[in-house]
């Protein structure tokens, strides 16, 4: 499938019997993938709901940590 006025094709992958959505783009020869699919499928998450949780704390964590190892003003 191309998505109109564009170069990117979307195929989805299948891994262990779950969907890990994937965009190709033919102008850079790039590959996207959904994260949250990824995460699903890596901590065994039984729903989608469940990883985009586990992908919300675990960017809020990193982004702390960024924060506190950059000294950054809002570091507490």
């Amino acid at each position: 499938m191309t998505t109109e006025g564009s170069n990117m094709i979307i195929l989805p992958a299948e891994f262990e019997s779950l969907t890990i959505r994937r965009v190709y783009d033919e102008a850079t020869e790039t590959w996207s993938f959904s994260v949250i699919d990824i995460i699903q499928v890596l901590t065994q998450q039984p729903d989608y709901q469940g990883a985009r949780k586990y992908w919300k704390v675990l960017k809020w964590r990193l982004a702390r940590r960024w924060r506190r190892q950059s000294g950054g003003a809002s570091a507490r």
